[in-house]
């Protein structure tokens, strides 16, 4: 009895020792994984894709020599140490839908998945799909803090008239002395521009029924004195084609080129149009809780059930 005994005590201790090692494995990669996913989203800001996900993890399964680890299990460890320590979520996003002249509109998630299940119905819907999704971003998940996010912009905005001078922007002025530090206040501005004239973008669209023409786009910006010639815009020093390509790259907008119908003349430009809509990212990151916390705080105003259901009834078919 004894023998048997100690015999099992001894396996329970191994099989303990080897779980422990499998968990520190995971771990590691996740880890690496983790660090690879800040540092794509740091320096470019773009979705991330599957392919790319799981070659960099077969890479550093490799290196650390971590048999046995699958991915599954270092994707679900990576979101523990994103949330934890960083107040961030990978999550899946639908494929990128595709809309060619003369073809009709292919969405990639009625295709099968790499483990050969169907994308459709129930398991496309955002983030069902966890570590099986095709395409992933990173979200903030912290807890939304009215105070301290208002602490934040009165910062910023005593920061930035103290760059007006006679009406004049002279933050990008600078000399030797004080070069490193009107440096980081030009890229905080440049930083609180191009936030502002994201979501000025992303409104316009969602407010037009998320379907608008180009012309009409250049007709509401130019009312907020945004230049519409080619003219760069002013701290971010670029014109309003590039911000918009810039927009489309990182898929807060889509801007898609439509030809009239009755046109098969082959032209790259022809009779095409060009509208706008929001972006893969957009959904996510600016939900229609956001659109409305941002309408309460710019109007003043605190937003009841009517007007929250109202302000949903009219953007609500652009999330779908």
């Amino acid at each position: 009895m004894s023998n048997e005994y100690d015999d099992s005590d001894a396996n329970e201790d191994e099989y303990q020792e080897e779980s422990s090692m499998g968990n520190d494995k995971v771990t590691i990669v996740a880890m690496r994984l983790t660090r690879f996913v800040l540092a794509q989203c740091e320096s470019q800001n773009t979705i991330i894709t599957r392919d790319k996900l799981v070659q960099n993890f077969r890479e550093f399964n490799k290196e650390e020599n971590s048999k046995g680890v699958t991915f599954d299990k270092t994707y679900s460890k990576m979101n523990d140490i994103l949330n934890d320590t960083f107040g961030y979520n990978i999550v899946s996003i639908d494929p990128k839908k595709t809309n060619k002249p003369g073809k009709k509109e292919i969405n990639k998630s009625d295709n099968k998945n790499p483990e050969g299940k169907s994308n459709n119905a129930e398991d496309s819907k955002p983030n069902r799909l966890g570590s099986r999704g095709t395409h992933f971003i990173l979200l903030n998940v912290l807890p939304y803090m009215k105070y301290f996010e208002q602490f934040k912009m009165d910062q910023s905005i005593m920061s930035y008239n103290e760059t007006i001078d006679q009406e004049e922007y002279t933050g990008g002025e600078m000399d030797e002395s004080s070069k490193n530090v009107l440096e980081n206040r030009f890229s905080s501005d440049q930083i609180q521009v191009q936030r502002g004239l994201t979501c000025l973008f992303i409104c316009i669209i969602l407010l037009s029924k998320n379907n608008i023409l180009h012309q009409e786009m250049t007709m509401y910006l130019s009312r907020f004195g945004i230049p519409t010639d080619g003219t760069h815009i002013p701290i971010i020093d670029v014109s309003l084609e590039e911000l918009t390509k810039i927009l489309d790259k990182k898929e807060y907008i889509m801007k898609l080129e439509e030809r009239s119908q009755g046109d098969n003349s082959g032209s790259t430009n022809g009779n095409a149009i060009t509208i706008y809509r929001i972006g893969r990212r957009t959904k996510h990151e600016f939900t229609v809780d956001a659109l409305v916390r941002m309408i309460e705080e710019t109007m003043g105003i605190q937003a009841d059930d009517t007007l929250h259901k109202e302000i949903e009834k009219t953007v609500g078919d652009s999330y779908k």
